[in-house]
C-alpha cells in the first residue's frame, strides 16, 4: 500500500527551492525556530488530507464517509430493513447537512 506523501497533503507548506517544508496541521509549537514542524516532501502521517481539494469539497467527502458508515452499521443493526444504495444515501444526506449549515450562515 502506498503511502500519502506530505507533498500532496494540504497542509504542507514547502520552502522556495527546497524539499522541505512546514506541517501547518496544527498550531504552532516549540519544535522549530519558526513554530512548525519540519518535514520533507516525502515523509508522511496520519493526518494527510488531499492538497487538491478544497476545504468544502474536504468537508462534504468526510461527510459522506460518516454518514455511508452509520447507514452500514444501521443495517447490520436492522438487516430486515430494505437495501439502500449507501453511497448515494450518504452523498443525499451530506448534501442535505451542508445546505442547511450554509443557510443558517
Amino acid at each position: 500500500m502506498s503511502r500519502q506523501r506530505c507533498e500532496g497533503c494540504r497542509w504542507f507548506l514547502k520552502y522556495t527551492g527546497q524539499s522541505i517544508g512546514q506541517c501547518r496541521r496544527y498550531p504552532p509549537t516549540q519544535n522549530t525556530d519558526a513554530g512548525w514542524l519540519e518535514v520533507d516532501h516525502f515523509d508522511w502521517c496520519g493526518e494527510w488530507a488531499d492538497g487538491t481539494l478544497t476545504a468544502e469539497q474536504d468537508e462534504r467527502q468526510e461527510l459522506t464517509m460518516r454518514f455511508a458508515l452509520a447507514i452500514v452499521q444501521g443495517l447490520f443493526a436492522h438487516p430486515e430493513g430494505d437495501m439502500v444504495d449507501v453511497m448515494t444515501e450518504a452523498q443525499r444526506l451530506a448534501n442535505e447537512l451542508l445546505a442547511q449549515k450554509e443557510g443558517q450562515q
